[in-house]
């Protein structure tokens, strides 16, 4: 009897004893939100502190929440961290900075992000909505029945909201009331349920299937991580749907099909169609308001999008291009940029391709400014301003011969730019030309050293086949499309130079009345002959490059001249009413013509002190007149470098 006893006893024990696993193996058996917080475990999302110990109760750190999320869903791995208190080597590091590359988490105003701070219930909230968008999920919210609905903080109301519209946010319920307790520190198994119930949603609703793949595209969201856009997985309909949808706009574009359409900042680049041209026009695309080269592969600057186009800007214009003639470039997908530089006193312009990631051979500007160094990059969109690495401005400076009148004389013979060009280009067909030139500045008063210096550039040097085929040396209607077709055909080199002087030049560009008369220099996008003369953004420069080029090797006596200084209208009331021009310098004279463009530029040729005040004597662009005069109210004088 004794011996079945102890048995019986022994068989308990043993039965006593592999019991326990079953019903508190750890620390999560039995607790009100067990079943979330074992499938957070068993998904790798919620891990341990050792052999069944997961500390249920315990608070949940800022750092810990971030990186339950974004282990929860799959996010994209970001290892650049934006806060200042989030070390590199913290194992949480990667799920902080992941989870803020998308805009789920996001720091103080102080740049810190404080992951060892608990996280409270509503700041859980708020990240939760985020991650709501994150995915897709329309931003729905309903009325806030909590008794203590009051103590939500305002910014976080339609983040608990949203939370209690999708049944994640449930409350406590305490004698017949619910409470949220938004200040209350979150516990590892409420963070746990957060997240069960998240996944545990319906996928969001996506559009129907496209009736034609090939011409009908989604838009999407997508976050930019280490050098990569990568979509989230919701298409919308629309492209206000999906701007919606970003929960970081500084790291987030919106996408049509694989195409970014919107992004926070970076580069347009005419891309479409790539041996065509990009144009910039005004808000309501009804008028253009110039043009530029998609085979050069033309950088402007971003300044946002809507659905139907995107704000640039173009040197200083600001305008506005279709979404299908560009490629938009993010910040953070830059691989090369555009730079200046000096050189033996010189000042370079290197350009980038952004589409092929190429540099091209640099051109020379004019004279390095003195706020310049040597072997420091600066950067510029317009040619005048320049910014160092960080985008400080360092200093202003006009290239002088892009800014001067075409209308000028140079201080060069015939014959010395016959020297010139049989030095420089003794292979071509401006050999012996130089007479032709001067003959034309003499006969219509239009620079012989500035016409030279755009037939040097536009014909490489005299040997294009245009040129030789054509004696068009200045590519006279050789437009984009079929530059070789189109160009005009001239019996001789000098009936060249002398309808480019005329017919071009003074009746065309420089003639304020005239279809482009912008102002008569070479300029830029902006103002002058570039706004409509050539499709490449550069184009401006090259030509006075070129003509500092010449004016230096022959001695700078055109650089020296101190006859010439240059300026621009000011008035911020000309777009309107128009700035007048005039004969004399006096409000009763004659006006030679009206100017309607802030930043017109100027070439300054004198001075005269009357009793209303200073008057600029200027070369005038109208083609009946040689001088004329403005109030220096409306004039700013620019710097150059000289």
């Amino acid at each position: 009897m004794i011996k079945r006893i102890g048995i019986i006893i022994t068989l308990f024990m043993l039965a006593f004893s592999y019991s326990i696993p079953v019903f508190a193996k750890d620390d999560i058996t039995g607790i009100t939100l067990e079943k979330e917080m074992r499938a957070m475990v068993e998904q790798g999302i919620i891990k341990g502190y050792g052999e069944g110990i997961y500390k249920p109760d315990a608070n949940v750190t800022r750092g810990e929440f971030a990186t339950f999320l974004a282990r929860a869903l799959k996010l994209p791995v970001i290892t650049e961290t934006k806060f200042e208190d989030v070390s590199p080597s913290s194992s949480l590091a990667e799920g902080i900075n992941s989870a803020s590359g998308v805009g789920i988490v996001t720091g103080y105003l102080d740049g810190n992000f404080r992951p060892n701070e608990n996280v409270t219930r509503e700041q859980m909230a708020a990240m939760i909505y985020r991650a709501l968008l994150y995915k897709g999920y329309e931003d729905l919210s309903m009325d806030l029945t909590f008794e203590d609905s009051g103590k939500i903080n305002n910014s976080f109301k339609q983040a608990v909201s949203m939370n209690v519209y999708y049944k994640i946010i449930n409350g406590y319920v305490t004698d017949g009331k619910t409470y949220f307790k938004p200040k209350d520190d979150a516990k590892r198994d409420q963070a746990a349920a957060f997240i069960y119930r998240m996944l545990d949603l319906n996928p969001p609703e996506q559009p129907e299937e496209p009736s034609d793949p090939d011409t009908n595209t989604y838009f999407k969201v997508a976050s930019i991580s280490n050098g990569d856009i990568v979509p989230i997985n919701r298409n919308y309909d629309t492209f206000e749907k999906a701007e919606s949808s970003i929960t970081n706009p500084n790291n987030q574009v919106v996408l049509l099909g694989d195409k970014v359409v919107k992004m926070a900042s970076g580069i347009a680049v005419g891309s479409y169609p790539a041996s065509g041209i990009t144009v910039i026009y005004n808000e309501s695309l009804s008028k253009q308001l110039t043009y530029v080269s998609n085979a050069f592969q033309s950088e402007m600057k971003y300044l946002g999008a809507d659905s139907e186009k995107i704000k640039v800007q173009v040197a200083d214009t600001i305008g506005y291009v279709k979404h299908e003639n560009v490629t938009l470039i993010p910040s953070g997908l830059t691989t090369g940029k555009s730079y200046y530089y000096v050189e033996n006193g010189n000042l370079l312009h290197r350009i980038y391709y952004p589409i092929t990631k190429n540099y091209q051979y640099p051109y020379t500007v004019g004279k390095a400014p003195a706020f310049m160094s040597t072997g420091q990059k600066y950067y510029s969109w317009n040619g005048h301003t320049y910014t160092n690495e960080s985008g400080k401005v360092v200093g202003e400076s006009y290239p002088y011969f892009n800014r001067i009148s075409v209308r000028t004389k140079t201080a060069y013979t015939a014959e010395e730019l016959n020297q010139y060009i049989l030095k420089k280009a003794p292979n071509g067909v401006l050999v012996g030309l130089g007479k032709d030139f001067k003959a034309a500045e003499e006969q219509f008063g239009v620079n012989a050293l500035l016409m030279l210096s755009h037939a040097m550039l536009e014909t490489g040097n005299g040997e294009s086949k245009i040129a030789r085929d054509k004696k068009n040396l200045f590519g006279i209607n050789a437009t984009d499309t079929n530059p070789y077709e189109n160009a005009l055909t001239f019996e001789t080199y000098a009936a060249s130079i002398n309808y480019y002087a005329k017919e071009v030049m003074l009746k065309k560009y420089v003639d304020p009345n005239g279809p482009y008369g912008k102002g008569g220099v070479f300029g830029n996008k902006s103002v002058g002959m570039n706004i409509n003369y050539a499709s490449d953004i550069n184009w401006g420069q090259k030509v006075g490059g070129g003509f500092y080029i010449m004016d230096k090797e022959l001695g700078g006596k055109d650089m020296l001249n101190k006859t010439y200084r240059i300026g621009e209208a000011v008035d911020p009331e000309i777009e309107r009413y128009g700035l007048n021009v005039r004969s004399q310098p006096s409000t009763s004279s004659d006006i030679q013509f009206q100017i309607f463009k802030v930043g017109y530029p100027l070439t300054i040729i004198g001075e005269v002190q009357k009793s209303d005040g200073l008057w600029y004597k200027v070369i005038s662009d109208s083609k009946d007149h040689k001088e004329a005069f403005i109030h220096s109210d409306y004039v700013r004088e620019l710097n150059v470098a000289k």
